[in-house]
């Protein structure tokens, strides 16, 4: 698990998923080179995932 120490206190993420407030909040697809989120979620969350869509250079899928 990769803590964001610089720019998120409360961001983490691995290979395969996005983690916010230590909450399984987006999946990694590495092969398609996108970020999923299943749910809808608050400003901050949603800033979280898409800091490490653009650090991967990833686009973002929303499914809500």
């Amino acid at each position: 698990m990769i803590q964001q120490k610089k720019y998120f206190q409360n961001l983490e993420y691995n290979d395969r998923y996005i983690f916010s407030y230590n909450t399984n909040v987006a999946t990694i697809d590495h092969d398609k080179r996108q970020v999923i989120v299943k749910n809808w979620y608050s400003v901050t969350t949603s800033k979280h995932i898409n800091y490490i869509a653009n650090l991967l250079n990833y686009q973002t899928i929303k499914l809500y």
